[in-house]
C-alpha cells in the first residue's frame, strides 16, 4: 500500500486521527477508532516520521485516557474520599467525558455525585462534633454506612470520644462549645437543657428547696422557746393562735369602738 500522506486512504486516516486527538476534545472511543484505523493501514510501519509522531500522540492520549477511566472505576469501587478527588481531578484535566454523554461522562458524573454526597456527609459530621449535637453525629453515621463509605479517622475517633460521653459531660461540653463559639442562642439553650434535667431529676418539690432547710432559719421549737410559747408537753408553740383567734372576735364589735375613740382623739 502507498503510505504516501498524498494517498487518499493515508490523507483520510491521518485527517480522523488529527481530529480525534485534539486536546480537551477527546473522545476516548472515536480516538481508539482512528488510531485501529491508522494501524490496519501500517501508520506503525510507516518510515514517514510525520505519521508515526501522529500515531503516538494518539496513542499516548489514548493511554492518558484509559488511565484516568480506570482511575475513576477503582475510586468509585473504594469509595475513598481522597482517591476520588484525584480520579476526578485528573480527568479533568484531560477534560474525559466533555461531551457530557456516554460512557466516559457516566463514569465521570457518578464519581463526582460520590465524591459530593462524601462531603456533605463529612461536613455534616464536622458540624455535629464542633456543636456537639449527638443526633446530627448519629445520622452522619448511618448516612456513611447507607452509602458505603467510612468516616476520617479523625472525625470517627471525635465522635466516638463524644459520644461514649455521660449525659452530664455531653451537656457541658456542649455549653463550653457555644461558650467559644459566642453563640449566645445556644449557651441559653445550652444551660436551660442543663437546669431542666438538674431539676428533673431531684425534683422540685423536695424538702431542700423548703424554708425549713435554709440552714440560717432557726426551728420553730427554739422560736417558741425564746417567746415562751412553747408547749413542752403539746410539743408545739402556742398563744399566737389563741390571741388571733381572740382578735378576731374581738373586731366586730369592741374593735371598731377602740377605732372611733382613736379617731375622736386624734382629731
Amino acid at each position: 500500500m502507498d503510505m504516501s500522506p498524498t494517498s487518499p486512504a493515508i490523507g483520510d486516516a491521518l485527517e480522523k486521527l488529527q481530529a480525534a486527538s485534539v486536546p480537551g476534545k477527546t473522545v476516548r472511543y472515536d480516538l481508539q477508532q482512528a488510531i485501529n484505523h491508522a494501524l490496519k493501514l501500517g501508520f506503525d510501519q510507516s518510515t514517514d516520521l510525520n505519521l508515526l509522531s501522529h500515531l503516538e500522540h494518539a496513542q499516548a492520549a489514548l493511554h492518558r485516557m484509559n488511565d484516568a477511566r480506570a482511575l475513576l472505576e477503582e475510586a468509585i469501587r473504594t469509595r475513598k474520599a481522597d482517591a476520588l478527588i484525584r480520579a476526578v481531578d485528573n480527568a479533568a484535566s484531560i477534560n474525559l467525558g466533555y461531551e457530557g454523554e456516554g460512557a466516559d461522562w457516566d463514569v465521570v458524573n457518578e464519581a463526582r455525585v460520590l465524591l459530593g454526597k462524601i462531603k456533605s456527609i463529612n461536613s455534616m459530621a464536622e458540624s455535629a462534633i464542633d456543636r456537639v449535637e449527638v443526633e446530627l453525629m448519629r445520622q452522619a453515621l448511618q448516612q456513611a454506612k447507607e452509602l458505603g463509605i467510612s468516616l476520617p479517622p479523625a472525625l470517627q475517633s471525635a465522635m466516638k470520644a463524644i459520644l461514649s460521653l455521660p449525659g452530664d459531660q455531653l451537656r457541658q461540653l456542649r455549653l463550653k462549645r457555644h461558650i467559644q463559639r459566642g453563640d449566645e442562642a445556644g449557651v441559653v439553650a445550652s444551660t436551660i437543657d442543663i437546669k431542666t434535667v438538674f431539676f428533673s431529676k431531684i425534683g422540685t418539690g423536695r424538702v431542700i428547696f423548703g424554708l425549713q432547710a435554709y440552714p440560717l432559719l432557726r426551728s420553730s421549737r427554739d422560736f417558741g422557746i425564746r417567746l415562751g410559747i412553747y408547749n413542752p408537753a403539746l410539743g408545739i408553740c402556742v398563744g399566737f393562735r389563741v390571741d388571733l383567734s381572740e382578735r378576731k372576735r374581738e373586731l366586730p364589735s369592741q374593735e371598731k369602738k377602740k377605732r372611733r375613740s382613736l379617731c375622736r382623739c386624734k382629731l
